[in-house]
């Protein structure tokens, strides 16, 4: 190892860079290959910068998630007398209507093998200018098939 040292070429930082060891023990030459990364402090803080952005999405994403559950909750059970906030007709009445995930299965039930959905989210009203028509999406959340944990959680819970 000492000797492909000696004939490597050495790296030359451009500026706003340096050097990093790559491990505890370096040859000692500045720039060889093997033994060091250039590192740019910008990029760094580039990188951390995208992260917290990341970070704020997702909270964001959380947020805006609560307020359309109270807000689809509100306007949609205003109208209606069951207790899920207006969902019930889409797990009942409308079982397999707009080919949903398993519309095309032999139960025609949209909750699929997990169970019976326990949570969902609708989105704002939507336009699509290809079919020149206004709709809604809605996604719902089940049990994973198969799920003993969540199963034993909730018996214990009841």
């Amino acid at each position: 190892m000492g000797d492909f040292h000696d004939d490597s070429m050495l790296m030359i930082p451009p500026p706003g860079f340096k050097f990093i060891p790559k491990n505890e023990t370096v040859c000692g030459k500045p720039g060889c290959f093997e033994c060091f990364d250039i590192y740019c402090e910008r990029c760094e803080s580039k990188d951390r910068r995208i992260v917290e952005l990341e970070m704020r999405n997702n909270d964001l994403v959380k947020y805006i998630t609560q307020l359309q559950g109270r807000l689809f909750g509100t306007r949609m059970g205003g109208g209606g007398s069951n207790s899920l906030g207006g969902a019930q007709p889409f797990f009942g009445a409308n079982k397999g209507v707009g080919g949903g995930p398993s519309s095309g299965g032999a139960g025609g039930s949209p909750t699929g093998p997990g169970g019976e959905p326990f949570a969902y989210i609708q989105s704002p009203v939507l336009y699509d200018p290809n079919l020149n028509t206004s709709y809604v999406a809605t996604t719902t959340f089940a049990p994973a098939p198969g799920d003993t944990v969540a199963g034993a959680a909730q018996s214990v819970s009841r």
